[in-house]
């Protein structure tokens, strides 16, 4: 930490000070007070000032034959494909079966 007092010079664009003077009004602080105020809160909690993302999930349902492993959209599509197919008609007997 240096010893003697530190100047800085920040520029900062008009429509933002003009923002920062509204504050310093209703607060009745002088505009670097407030800008350190927001720095320093900054620095020690950034997560306040982080906007949260928010993402659309989009969940997709699929149903899977257990025999074969093929994916199906729907039921409909499922069931058709088990009256097709002998061989996982009979390996899903023998897994009902077995319960």
């Amino acid at each position: 930490m240096p010893s003697r007092k530190m100047r800085q010079i920040v520029w900062i664009e008009y429509r933002y000070f003009k923002d920062i003077l509204d504050l310093c009004e209703k607060l009745g602080k002088s505009p670097n007070v407030v800008i350190a105020d927001i720095v320093k809160e900054y620095l020690e909690a950034p997560e306040k000032f982080a906007k949260p993302v928010e993402k659309e999930v989009v969940i997709q349902k699929i149903i899977v034959c257990p025999s074969c492993l093929a994916e199906f959209p729907s039921v409909k599509e499922f069931l058709e494909h088990i009256k097709k197919s002998e061989k996982c008609k009979e390996i899903l007997k023998k897994m009902i079966n077995e319960e």
